[in-house]
This record gives structure tokens, C-alpha cells and sequence, in this order.
């Protein structure tokens, strides 16, 4: 866009002038986008100026006017319909005695609008020219006006908008940005994350904040930046302010673009190809290489995927996009965004100077803090299969709630036999899947008082430590020692094969599982 081209006005931003005026009007519009430079009384004869609209009584006019391509009319009283050509573009007022009232009106209005011209080039040489915009622009749309980048960070607003509970400031920047509360409102509703990719001047209902918006999306290189809001507090949105509003956005994205002002690093859009990634209904894109490159990741590198959801009694004391605000903070070399009503990590094991176990470490008080439980997938090579830590990580959760843990995290590794037992259990019941020797071993136990079974249980489970097993029994280890001699004779089990200890550590889980 050519900065220095002043936006022109159309004869409807003139309906709409006259309309807020509650001046009867019937609007034709077959000009194409004709757009003009000023406003004439018409006289006759003489040499109609370009670009002009002209202001007629119905009496004074003439059907061949209606074929002049750089003037427009507005006629003042009732011209018959036949009078009218085909090709006429224009407004006819209905009632003539407004003739000289009409006229300062159109005239008014391409005074407003030379004035917004004059305030927006000034801007350019502003040192905040975005504050300068708005400012001359909440005229122009006659409603509080702000601009907030792709990460809600507010780069300028109006005056009116310092009230209530809108935006709030920033605790690690001192920057104002839209409140947590609005942000996690809009990030889980529809029409707002439909809206993202739009490339076009857009109404949003007043089905979020009781008052509609009208926004465009700013964009720069391609990439959304952040976005322009006119809030109907004051005025109703007209028409006429859907083609005002391009023009000013496409000012506003040069502007940002020379003057450098946005913070955002990525495409506000790059979190919901991702969120596609992990649905598993996204394969490559150059978007997603672009953010890897920037972040000095590689496709193939090792990751892993971290799902954080709030304890559901305390659900309501969290705000989600103030804990992906904190998770970036803590998390920098990280990819943070929300999805599910979740909070999602994806951390690059590959380039990560710390273990997984350091990472959650260093994650614990912020976990206990925020009231949250963390699912943690296993390494996996590819950042496109992202989608398989994320099941994984939502497994590792599930699973770990099942449990019972009082931990605030749990590793999907730590869940394997036991997801494996839910699976298995999908096709057969548990007494069909289970080795025989358990229940060997109980009707024994039952029959002599003893305690092979749980003998058997924590053998295996501690990887058969004589040491560790006697003492997490209470028993001395010739002890220990006689009852594992017992159990391979009793059930003919050989506890030297590896396949053996796997089917008896898989029974056992299903045992378990049956049991609760």
C-alpha cells in the first residue's frame, strides 16, 4: 500500500452521513466504486469537475447527468422514476426543503475525512503512530477503537477504553494487554478462532461481550500480526465503515511494517496448524518449517509433548492463557499453546541442554502453584507425529488420575502395562488374559496361609532385587529366597525367562485392574 494515497470517499459513507442525520434518503448504487474528492452545489450550464459530487435540486435535473462516470449527485426532492436512467449511482433525498442542510452535511463529511487524511500521514512522523491513528480514527467510526498484536499485547487504544476490566498490565513486561479473562473467552470460541484467517473486514456478534465488533486482521509478509478493533459502544456500524476499515488496516500493516512495532514472534495462525498436527489431520506445512528454523529445531530432532489441565474441583480459579503466559516464561526454548481446554508443551529433547526429569523439576512449583496435573509422553522422532506424545501425554493423565497419584505429573513409560491391560481388556475379560499361575498361587495362599502371590508380585515388580523385595516384605532374605524356590515349583513357572516375567508382570496388572 502507497502510505502517501489519501483515502477517497464513496457515495455510501455519504448515505450513511445523511442517514445518522435521520434524513430520508433512497440509495442507488451502480457506480462501480466510484469515489470522489469533494462536494459542489450544481449549477448549470459549466464543466462539471472531476471527482465530484454534486448536490441538485430534482427540478434541475436531467436524465443524461446520470451518465457523467466522474461525478456523483445527490438529488434534493422527488425526481420520477422514469426520470432516472439505468446507469444512475447516487442518493436521492426525499424531502427538498433540507437542500442547504444536506449540503453542510456532505460537505462536513470530506472535511472529517481531509482531516483524517492530514492526521494520518502526521502520524508517520509521530513517535507513537499508532496512538495518533486511532485517535484520529475514533471520529472516523464514531466508537473506542485499540489495536493489539498477535499475542494480545495492546499497541494502541482509545481513551474510553481505560475503563472497566478490558486489559490489564502485563507482570513481566508493564505492557497493557487484553485480560486474562477475555483472552481465554475468545481463544475457546468458535467465531473468534474462525475469524483468524480472515483476510477480510469483519462483524463480530454480540454473542461474547454483549456489544458487536467490527476488525480487521493485520498482516504483514503474510503473516497475521495482530488485529483492529472498532467496539459499537457509541454508534452503530454502517456500512460505509467496512470500506474505511480496509483502508486502514492496509495503512496500519505499512505502518507497523516500516515502524517495526509488533512484538509477536509468530503467526497468530501457526497455533492452529499445530493444534491440526496434534488432531493428527495436518501433515507438513511451510508455516510449521518456518517456526523450526526460527526456533533452530529440526524436523527429525527428538521431542516430547506435555499435557497440563487444572485439578477439576479447582478449575475455575485458572485462567488458561494466564498459565500459557507463565509457561512461556518458564518454558522460553519451548512451544507453548492451548488446545482441548488444555495446556500443551512441546519441548525439543534434541536441542534441551536439561533431562526431562530436570525440566519437571524445575516445573514443580509452578505446577503445585496453578493447581495443575501434568501427562508427559515418551521421546518420539518427527515434530509432524507430535500427535502420538500428545495421546500419550493424555494417556499418562488419564491413567495416572485412575491411579489415584498424589503426584502432580506422571510419565507415560510409568503407565505402559497398565494402558495395555485397558486395551486387552476391550476384547476379552480379565479371568481369559490372566497366566494361570496367579491363580495357582491364590487358591494356595488360601489353602496354607501364605503369601506367594504378593511375593511374586513385588519380586517381579523390583526387578527381581532380593535385597529390595525382603525389605519392602518385611522378611529376612533366606526367607525370601525359600518362597521364590517354592513358587517355581509349585506353579512350573521359569522365572529366567524374560517373556515369562513379562506375561506374569501383564497378568498382574490386569489383576489389578479387574480389582478396581
Amino acid at each position: 500500500m502507497d502510505l502517501q494515497k489519501a483515502y477517497r470517499i464513496n457515495m455510501r459513507l455519504l448515505a450513511d452521513a445523511l442517514e445518522r442525520e435521520n434524513i430520508k434518503i433512497e440509495y442507488y448504487d451502480r457506480s462501480g466504486g466510484s469515489r470522489y474528492d469533494r462536494v459542489r452545489l450544481f449549477h448549470a450550464p459549466g464543466n462539471p469537475e472531476q471527482r465530484t459530487v454534486y448536490l441538485i435540486r430534482a427540478e434541475e435535473w436531467k436524465k443524461e447527468y446520470a451518465l457523467l462516470s466522474d461525478q456523483g449527485f445527490v438529488i434534493c426532492g422527488k425526481v420520477p422514476f422514469e426520470e432516472l436512467s439505468e446507469q444512475y449511482s447516487g442518493i436521492i433525498v426525499q424531502d427538498s426543503g433540507q437542500y442547504l442542510r444536506v449540503f453542510d452535511l456532505l460537505q462536513d463529511t470530506f472535511f472529517l475525512f481531509e482531516e483524517w487524511n492530514r492526521n494520518l500521514q502526521m502520524a508517520l512522523n509521530d513517535s507513537r503512530p499508532l496512538d495518533r491513528v486511532i485517535r484520529a480514527s475514533e471520529k472516523i467510526f464514531r466508537n473506542p477503537m485499540f489495536i493489539h498484536d498477535n499475542y494480545f499485547f495492546v499497541l494502541a487504544h482509545s481513551e474510553q477504553l481505560n475503563v472497566g476490566n478490558i486489559w490489564e498490565k502485563d507482570r513481566r513486561t508493564g505492557r497493557p494487554v487484553v485480560s486474562g479473562a477475555i483472552r481465554n473467552d475468545f481463544q475457546l470460541d468458535q467465531e473468534y478462532l474462525s475469524g483468524l484467517s480472515e483476510k477480510k473486514t469483519v462483524l463480530f456478534s454480540a454473542n461474547q461481550r454483549g456489544y458487536q465488533i467490527l476488525y480487521h486482521n493485520l498482516y504483514i509478509d503474510g503473516r497475521n500480526v495482530g488485529r483492529v478493533l472498532v467496539d459499537e459502544w457509541r454508534s452503530p456500524v454502517q456500512i460505509g465503515d467496512y470500506d474505511v476499515m480496509e483502508y486502514l488496516a492496509g495503512f496500519l500493516e505499512e505502518t507497523i511494517k516500516i515502524k517495526g512495532l509488533t512484538q509477536g514472534k509468530y503467526d497468530v495462525q501457526l497455533d492452529q496448524k499445530i493444534r491440526c498436527i496434534l488432531a493428527g489431520q495436518k501433515g507438513e506445512d511451510q508455516d510449521v518449517f518456518r517456526l523450526l528454523d526460527q526456533k533452530g529445531w529440526k524436523r527429525e530432532d527428538q521431542y516430547r509433548c506435555m499435557k497440563l489441565i487444572p485439578n477439576q474441583a479447582e478449575a475455575y480459579l485458572v485462567s488458561n492463557t494466564s498459565i500459557i503466559d507463565s509457561l512461556q516464561v518458564l518454558l522460553p526454548d519451548c512451544y507453548t499453546l492451548l488446545y482441548e481446554e488444555s495446556a500443551v508443551v512441546i519441548v525439543n529433547m534434541t536441542r534441551s541442554n536439561q533431562s526431562i526429569k530436570e525440566i519437571v523439576a524445575g516445573m514443580a512449583a509452578f505446577l503445585r502453584d496453578s493447581l495443575m496435573k501434568m501427562g508427559i509422553s515418551s521421546e518420539h522422532r518427527d515434530f509432524f507425529r507430535i500427535s502420538g506424545g500428545y495421546r500419550q501425554s493424555s494417556i499418562a493423565l488419564e491413567q495416572g488420575q485412575k491411579s489415584g497419584s498424589m503426584y502432580w505429573y506422571h510419565y507415560f513409560e510409568d503407565y505402559i502395562l497398565l494402558y495395555s491391560a485397558e486395551l486387552l481388556t476391550r476384547e476379552l475379560p480379565e479371568e481369559f488374559l490372566i497366566s494361570e499361575t496367579l491363580g495357582i498361587l491364590k487358591r494356595y495362599d488360601e489353602a496354607n496361609h501364605t503369601e506367594l502371590f504378593q511375593t511374586l508380585k513385588t519380586y517381579l515388580r523390583l526387578e527381581r532385587n532380593l535385597l529390595q523385595t525382603s525389605k519392602t516384605l518385611f522378611v529376612h532374605r533366606s526367607t525370601l529366597s525359600y518362597r521364590i524356590e517354592r513358587i517355581q515349583k509349585i506353579t512350573g513357572v521359569d522365572l529366567d525367562d524374560e517373556k515369562e516375567r513379562l506375561k506374569l508382570l501383564l497378568s498382574f496388572e490386569l489383576d489389578e485392574h479387574a480389582g478396581s
